[in-house]
């Protein structure tokens, strides 16, 4: 057996690693050509995702916003039907003390020259009762002092 020539080997060394070189630039070019394909086809997904996820949110917000408005809409309109009943309940109320106090004035009115009468007759029955009694026990006193100077 006959070994080849070191020139010969290495020309055979040569051309197969040229060959796997240029295999390797192929696959290299496909590898590189389908990254870019996928990180291509990746950030179409992601802007389309993107989109899609700031529609829903936006969507979402309006959802929110209605509801807000709808849900301060019926709190201004409980809110003013509360104050029309507290206002009604207000006047009604004092009516009744307005109409209360009225009997009650009147009523007064209707009894004063009776108390007026009564005060002026306990008064009149009363007014020389002090005045006698006082005569009554000067005398008694004077009487006492008279005896005690004996």
């Amino acid at each position: 057996m006959h070994e080849p020539s070191l020139t010969t080997r290495e020309q055979t060394l040569l051309r197969d690693l040229t060959e796997l070189l240029a295999m390797r630039a192929e696959r290299h070019g496909a590898l590189t050509e389908s990254r870019d394909r996928a990180t291509a086809d990746a950030d179409r997904r992601l802007r389309a995702a993107t989109e899609q996820a700031d529609a829903a949110r936006a969507a979402a917000e309006a959802r929110a916003a209605e509801r807000a408005e709808a849900d301060r809409a019926a709190l201004d309109q409980r809110l003013s039907a509360d104050a029309r009943q507290a206002e009604a309940q207000f006047q009604r109320q004092a009516l009744t003390l307005k109409e209360r106090a009225a009997n009650d004035e009147a009523s007064l009115r209707k009894k004063l020259p009776d108390a007026v009468w009564l005060a002026d007759a306990v008064y009149d029955t009363a007014k020389d009762k002090p005045r006698a009694e006082f005569d009554a026990r000067k005398k008694d006193v004077d009487a006492h002092l008279a005896a005690a100077s004996l």
